[in-house]
């Protein structure tokens, strides 16, 4: 259970402040029984070598996953690495395995195993992927598309739900008179959920936050720099 972070916060103040919170992966094979954790590769050397670019896996391409797990890692003040290993799986014809790999972020190292307790329970995986399809498919039914052509009718449902949660999805807050429409009821009141103040989430200069609260804001914390 490999834990990402700073040692310290990165600012420019006169105070050192340690850091606590940090980033993990945890990955395993789904079976019907508590999942055992894989190995991870943290030590990006290991499977890029030389090639500082990581477009290549040069270190793997000259050893092999079994020798790199079996070698020493190194991951202080350097790029680290997330790799799940295997090094070895026998499969009969018609069999398949499903390796599941959940990264996510914690506010202290102490979490991270009651973290793998909950993700590795039978079935976690596989409840979580239906409700995560079955938001999207409830976001998206206002713009259900059927053409001769699939890829269009995806690219039309990914599209919008691209930019609700760009712009943010209308929800209605409160219930409306009997007598009223929505427009005219002064207790009714319309939120843009998942919108955002400033900034685009995939740009790594903005600094963004996020409270884990029903109907939270995204709430931009740094000016980007052009």
């Amino acid at each position: 259970m490999p834990f990402y972070k700073l040692s310290t916060e990165p600012s420019d103040e006169a105070k050192v402040k340690i850091e606590l919170e940090g980033h993990y992966l945890l990955s395993f094979i789904e079976t019907n029984d508590q999942a055992e954790l894989l190995p991870i590769v943290f030590d990006s050397t290991k499977v890029f070598g030389k090639s500082t670019s990581l477009q290549a896996p040069r270190g793997l391409q000259a050893s092999s996953v079994q020798k790199i797990l079996d070698s020493t890692q190194y991951g202080d003040a350097k790029t680290s690495s997330a790799f799940a290993a295997i090094s070895k799986i026998t499969l009969k014809p018609g069999e398949n395995v499903t390796i599941a790999s959940l990264y996510g972020k914690a506010h202290h190292i102490e979490a991270v195993p009651d973290i793998k307790d909950i993700v590795t329970a039978p079935g976690f995986i596989q409840a979580k992927a239906v409700r995560a399809r079955t938001l999207i498919n409830n976001l998206t039914a206002s713009v259900e598309t059927t053409t001769a052509n699939p890829l269009f009718d995806g690219a039309v449902k990914q599209m919008f739900l691209d930019n609700s949660l760009r712009g943010g999805m209308p929800t209605i807050l409160g219930a409306v008179d009997g007598t009223m429409t929505y427009d005219e009821d002064p207790g009714v009141k319309v939120f843009h959920v998942f919108s955002r103040i400033h900034g685009d989430l995939e740009r790594d200069y903005n600094a963004f936050k996020i409270d884990p609260t029903f109907y939270s804001q995204v709430r931009f914390l740094s000016q980007s720099h052009s």
